[in-house]
């Protein structure tokens, strides 16, 4: 084949591709979505199934889909006329969507009021509600979309969403759980929880509410039984069963799904979904694939065999990137750098950039010194006395942390920046301590010992005192790269550009930090776990607690930087220490200014402008000493 003519083959290739892929998403979508008694209705094979199979098949070219099910007919496209076409539009996983699961639980749990505001949003901006209408309960949900979908259905000739079946499953709902103890209901934390966490990794993910759990939906009804998919099935099964929770199934799955699209992104996550449509669409392009217009040049004059070019250019398009390999790494007496960053450390753990580290770390304290606070030496993590127990002498630094590492990140090199993605942290222990120095320690009553506070995994939060409970929002304290090789071993407890005891509360899940590169590998660690922190530190310790976390470490030479720099879903951070507060201040200042001249096509002086109209400037840490830390928060939500 000639390039001319594959050229004039490319128009159709890029059809049939669409064709196929969008036909692949239907499908699936409709497997999903639709009662296994209405996809073996006649109706739905003859005007649904049939016409996806011949654009999946015949046109989209993709095989294995229809194994078991015969051939098409000949013919079958002069059959199909076009008053039949697909209204494919109609199509939507929403049954098993969290908005509308999220939103009959929550109304069950007597938070409609609260949460339902915002699960309509998502549907208003997907059109499926109306933009100026407020809704705070499932029934006027269901009335909005009864309006809005009978709407569309007249105007742009698409089939309504199933809102009957929506309204009698919540009447079963409603009805099967009228009799149910409170304790099989999920609780309000845990329905906000989960709610959060689907709008924070929708903006990381740059993803509307309704695309992230669109793809939640058919990833859970693909995987979770039959018995409990439906959130109608599931309470049916609380009103029978003693203890059972509703719809903790669809739950667990939603948090597994969320998981897994933090580790390998939403759009590596929904390929690996629709694998097959994909990797036929991908193969519509390469050269051995021959098209109707290629046959019809054919006929007109003998072939050529296709150039070199372009069976290198299909192999391109056909092939996939490799998924990030994970690596396990424990924190052990030969994994961890005890109290300093080092450019001459041997690293624990060498990977390729893009991979990612599922990594324990742990609290800044000793057995002996836990002890003295009341925790029981049963509850004391053995990896803690091991680590406190052989790395002695010389092994430890002039800091007190333990951090696990270095990691070894190929093809890092001086000038490069290593960019830090916290795809996920949960506590490792269920206490954490606080202690009592700091920036002002004639408050601290030295008789008093270490405070212990217990952790409770299903609020995420610790009881200072009665009545007094603090959220928790677990972030790794120190994250940092060895310094230059000439600065030589440097203690843990001062942060600066190479990153390090950072302290930064805004460094949750979710997040992500970008760090200057000094040497080969960067020789990143981790650790100095917190559990709940204010700005500042005042009294020199957060909660401190062991974590354990993945973390994606990937090689950036696009983007030099002098002091590191985050980016969280809401935020855009510069950051900065000094031993002079007044100068860290203005470092992260500028740092901020700098960002946005080179990113927002602003003037340095409409940049400082900015920084004064919208701009957070907060003191990180008063306590690191011999610096202070100060970072500068920009709300992404105002650059629209």
């Amino acid at each position: 084949m000639t390039v001319k003519a594959y050229l004039i083959s490319f128009p159709e290739r890029f059809v049939r591709s669409a064709l196929g892929l969008g036909a692949g998403v239907a499908r699936e979508l409709g497997q999903v979505v639709l009662p296994e008694g209405i996809r073996r209705s006649q109706l739905y094979q003859n005007l649904v199934d049939a016409t996806l199979r011949y654009l999946i098949e015949q046109v989209g070219g993709v095989e294995g889909v229809y194994r078991d099910e015969g051939v098409l007919p000949d013919n079958f496209l002069a059959r199909r006329t076009a008053g039949n076409a697909v209204e494919v539009l109609g199509i939507v996983a929403f049954r098993a969507s969290p908005v509308w699961v999220l939103a009959a639980l929550s109304d069950l749990c007597g938070m409609g009021r609260r949460l339902i505001p915002e699960m309509a949003d998502a549907l208003k901006a997907q059109g499926l509600l109306e933009k100026d209408a407020q809704f705070t309960s499932v029934d006027e949900m269901l009335d909005g979309l009864e309006r809005t979908t009978s709407r569309l259905a007249a105007t742009i000739n698409t089939p309504p969403l199933d809102v009957a079946g929506l309204r009698k499953e919540w009447e079963a709902i409603r009805e099967d759980a009228r009799g149910l103890p409170s304790a099989s209901l999920p609780s309000r934390d845990t329905i906000s929880h989960m709610w959060a966490l689907i709008k924070s990794e929708s903006a990381r993910q740059q993803r509307s509410v309704f695309e992230t759990s669109s793809m939640m939906a058919v990833a859970a009804a693909r995987a979770v039984p039959d018995g409990v998919r439906w959130l109608s099935a599931s309470a049916r099964v609380g009103a029978m069963s003693t203890g059972h929770i509703i719809a903790a199934a669809l739950l667990d799955h939603y948090t597994q799904t969320l998981r897994e699209i933090q580790q390998v992104g939403y759009v590596a996550y929904a390929g690996r979904q629709l694998q097959p449509y994909v990797r036929a669409a991908v193969g519509q392009f390469s050269p051995k694939r021959r098209t109707l217009t290629q046959r019809l040049l054919e006929k007109l004059r003998p072939p050529i065999a296709a150039t070199a070019v372009f069976i290198a250019l299909a192999g391109s398009l056909a092939g996939q990137a490799p998924a990030p390999r994970i690596h396990r790494l424990e924190a052990t007496p030969t994994t961890v750098a005890y109290g300093y960053y080092w450019a001459e450390a041997r690293p624990a753990l060498r990977i390729a950039s893009g991979d990612i580290i599922d990594v324990d770390t742990l609290l800044t304290n000793t057995p002996a010194g836990l002890q003295r606070a009341g925790v029981p030496p049963e509850k004391i993590q053995e990896s803690l006395k091991a680590i406190v127990a052989e790395v002695t002498g010389d092994r430890r630094g002039p800091g007190g942390h333990i951090l696990t590492g270095p990691v070894y990140v190929e093809g890092a090199q001086p000038g490069d920046v290593l960019e830090v993605k916290i795809l996920s942290i949960d506590l490792a222990i269920d206490y954490g301590y606080n202690g009592c120095s700091g920036f002002i320690p004639t408050n601290c009553d030295p008789s008093v010992p270490q405070k212990i506070l217990r952790l409770d995994t299903r609020t995420m939060s610790s009881e200072f005192k009665p009545g007094i409970v603090v959220p928790l929002r677990p972030f790794f304290g120190s994250m940092g790269v060895a310094p230059a090789s000439e600065v030589g071993r440097i203690s843990s407890t001062p942060p600066g550009k190479h990153a390090g005891n950072l302290d930064n509360r805004e460094l949750v899940a979710g997040s992500t930090l970008y760090i200057p590169v000094f040497v080969p590998g960067a020789l990143f660690e981790i650790g100095d776990g917190h559990a709940a922190q204010g700005d500042g530190e005042v009294d020199q310790t957060a909660i401190e607690t062991s974590l354990r976390g993945r973390v994606q470490l990937t090689v950036r030479k696009d983007r030099p930087l002098v002091w590191p720099r985050a980016e969280t879903s809401t935020d855009y951070i510069s950051m900065a220490s000094d031993e002079d507060l007044t100068v860290a201040t203005r470092v992260a200042v500028q740092e901020m200014v700098d960002f946005l001249a080179a990113t927002k096509k602003l003037t340095k002086h409409e940049a400082y402008q900015l920084v004064s109209l919208a701009g957070n400037v907060a003191i990180t840490q008063l306590v690191d000493r011999p610096v202070y830390g100060v970072h500068v928060k920009m709300p992404k939500g105002i650059f629209k």
